[in-house]
C-alpha cells in the first residue's frame, strides 16, 4: 500500500476511535431524535369531510350545511369543529355565519357531524368546514383540517311593484290637436348572462296613431334604490315614425351582476299621445353570480406540519450549525491532533507533505458522511408513511448534508494547515459569523457559505428525486460552493508544501 493510502486508513481508524466521534453522531442524529420528540408528541390527525350544501341556492332561502369530523389515528382529547360560511377577501374567509362546536373526546376512527343553519345572501360564497379550528391538539398533518367549498347564492326576480316608474310627461301637449300613439311593443334583455358577458338591450317602438311622431326613444338599464332608478347604462334616439312605422333602440353592455331593471319609454317633441300607458315597459332580470374556474379558496392557517418542522431543524439547525461543527471536529485537526499526539514528525518523513490535508480531508468526510446518512434515511423512515412524505424528502436532504459538509470541510482543513489553534477560531466562525451575524446582519449575508448553501437548496425539491437544483441563481450557488471547496483544499496542499515546522 502506498504511503498515502496507509495514511488514509490510519485517519479513518484514528477518526472512529476518537473521543469527539460520540460527539459528531450526536450532531448527526439530532434530525432524528427532535423528529422523533415531534412526532411523539404529534400523534393525533382529525379532519374536516364531507361537506354538503344545496346544488342550488336563492336569495333569502333558509339552508342547512352538513360537514364530518372524523378522527383519523389517535384518541384526541377535547378540540373545537367549526363551519362558517362567508365570503373570501384577500385569501381570508370573513364570516356571515358561524357555529363552533366544541368536541369533548374522539376515538380513533369516529366522526362527528356538524351543522350550519343560514339565511342565504346573493353572491358568491364559501362554506368551510374545520377541525381542530382552534389548535387545541398536536397532529401529524394539519393541511386535511379544511375543507372549503364554493357556493353560489342567485338573486330573486324583483316584482313589477317594486319597478321604475315611468317619467313624467309622455303623454305630451293636452293642448295639442295632433294625436299620435307611440307604443314599447317590445324589450329585448338577455336570458341568461354571467357577470362581465357582453349583452344587447333592444326596445322597439311603434306608432299606432294616425299622426306622425316626432320625439326620443330612450332605453336604460340599472337598478333600484329604494324608489329610485339609477342608470349604468343608458341611450336615447330620435325617432320619426309615420303611422304603423316602427324603430329601434339599442346598445351593447357588458353586465354586472345584480338584480336588475331595463325600461324603454317614448316622449314626443310636439303632438298629444292618445294612449300613454304603453309609452313606457320595464322588466325585471338578474345577473346571478358565477362560480369561477379560478375561484380562490380561503388560505388555511400556518401551522408547523412535521415536514415544515424538518425543513426548519435542516435549514436552521443541521446545516447552519450541525454539519459546519461537525467538519470542522475533522477536518480542523490536520495537524493539531497530529502535534498532540507527537506523529506529526514521523508523518512528515514517510509521505509527501501536501497529501497530509488530503488525506485527513477524505478520512474525516467518509466518516462524517456515513454518520450524517445514517441519521437522515433513520428520519426519513420516521416521516416514511406520513402524508405526502415523498422520496425527495430522503434525497435532498443528502445531497445538501454532503455539500455542506464538503465545503466546511474543505475550508477548515485549510485553516487547520494555517493556524495553530483552528478549533477556537472555527467555533467562532460558524457561530459568530455564520450565524449570529449573518442572521441578525443581512448585508453580510452574501459573504457567507450558509447563504450560498440555503440559495442552492432553494433550486432542490422535496416532492420528487432531483439531483441537481433548477434554476440559474441555485444551479450558481452550487458551482460556486464546488469551486470554494476545490480551492480550499487546493491552497491546504499547497501551504502545507511550503510551510515550516519546529518539531
Amino acid at each position: 500500500m502506498s504511503a498515502a493510502g496507509t495514511l488514509l486508513v490510519t485517519n479513518l481508524r484514528a477518526w472512529m476511535g476518537a473521543k469527539g466521534f460520540a460527539m459528531v453522531l450526536v450532531a448527526a442524529l439530532a434530525p432524528v431524535l427532535l423528529t422523533g420528540a415531534w412526532l411523539a408528541t404529534h400523534n393525533s390527525d382529525v379532519s374536516a369531510t364531507n361537506v354538503l350544501v344545496p346544488s342550488t341556492l336563492t336569495e333569502g332561502q333558509n339552508v342547512t350545511f352538513t360537514a364530518d369530523i372524523v378522527n383519523l389515528k389517535g384518541d384526541v382529547s377535547a378540540f373545537n369543529a367549526t363551519l362558517s360560511v362567508g365570503r373570501v377577501f384577500g385569501n381570508t374567509l370573513s364570516p356571515s355565519a358561524t357555529n363552533t362546536v366544541l368536541i369533548d373526546h374522539m376515538r380513533s376512527g369516529e366522526k362527528r357531524a356538524i351543522q350550519l343553519n343560514w339565511t342565504a345572501q346573493p353572491g358568491v360564497y364559501y362554506v368551510l368546514a374545520e377541525a381542530d379550528s382552534s389548535d387545541d391538539i398536536g397532529e401529524v398533518e394539519e393541511f386535511n383540517n379544511q375543507v372549503p367549498l364554493p357556493v353560489a347564492v342567485h338573486y330573486v326576480v324583483p316584482t313589477a311593484a317594486s319597478g321604475p316608474a315611468a317619467p313624467a310627461g309622455l303623454a305630451g301637449s293636452a293642448n295639442s290637436t295632433g294625436t299620435y300613439d307611440v307604443a314599447v311593443t317590445d324589450l329585448s334583455i338577455p336570458s341568461s348572462a354571467k357577470p362581465g358577458d357582453s349583452a344587447t338591450f333592444t326596445a322597439t317602438f311603434t306608432n299606432r296613431g294616425t299622426a306622425a311622431f316626432d320625439g326620443n326613444g330612450t332605453l336604460r338599464v340599472g337598478r333600484m334604490f329604494g324608489t329610485q332608478f339609477a342608470a349604468l347604462k343608458d341611450i336615447s334616439k330620435n325617432l320619426t315614425l309615420a303611422p304603423g312605422a316602427s324603430d329601434t333602440v339599442s346598445f351593447t353592455w357588458n353586465v354586472q351582476e345584480g338584480a336588475l331593471w331595463a325600461e324603454a319609454y317614448a316622449n314626443g317633441t310636439a303632438g298629444r299621445d292618445t294612449s300613454p300607458a304603453d309609452n313606457h315597459v320595464a322588466k325585471a332580470f338578474t345577473v346571478d353570480p358565477a362560480l369561477a374556474p379560478d375561484a380562490t379558496p380561503p388560505t388555511p392557517p400556518q401551522r408547523l406540519t412535521i415536514k415544515d418542522f424538518y425543513l426548519q431543524i435542516l435549514s436552521l439547525l443541521h446545516l447552519r450549525v450541525l454539519l459546519p461543527l461537525v467538519a470542522l471536529f475533522y477536518a480542523a485537526g490536520v495537524l493539531a491532533d497530529e502535534k498532540e499526539r507527537g506523529t506529526l514528525p514521523f508523518i512528515l518523513t514517510r509521505a509527501e507533505r501536501w497529501t497530509l490535508p488530503v488525506t485527513k480531508f477524505i478520512a474525516g468526510y467518509a466518516v462524517a458522511a456515513v454518520a450524517v446518512v445514517l441519521g437522515i434515511v433513520v428520519t426519513y423512515l420516521l416521516l416514511f408513511g406520513q402524508p405526502s412524505t415523498d422520496p425527495g424528502f430522503l434525497v435532498t436532504p443528502l445531497l445538501v448534508s454532503l455539500l455542506t459538509l464538503f465545503v466546511y470541510g474543505c475550508l477548515f482543513t485549510l485553516l487547520g494547515v494555517l493556524v495553530d489553534r483552528p478549533y477556537l477560531i472555527g467555533v467562532a466562525f460558524v457561530i459568530g459569523w455564520e450565524t449570529i451575524v449573518s442572521l441578525f446582519v443581512p448585508p453580510v449575508r452574501q459573504f457567507t457559505l450558509n447563504q450560498h448553501i440555503l440559495e442552492a437548496v432553494g433550486g432542490w425539491s422535496l416532492n420528487s428525486v432531483q439531483w441537481l437544483p433548477t434554476g440559474e441563481g441555485p444551479m450558481r450557488a452550487l458551482l460556486l460552493l464546488l469551486a470554494a471547496g476545490a480551492v480550499f483544499l487546493g491552497a491546504s496542499a499547497m501551504w502545507m508544501k511550503q510551510r515550516e515546522f519546529d518539531v
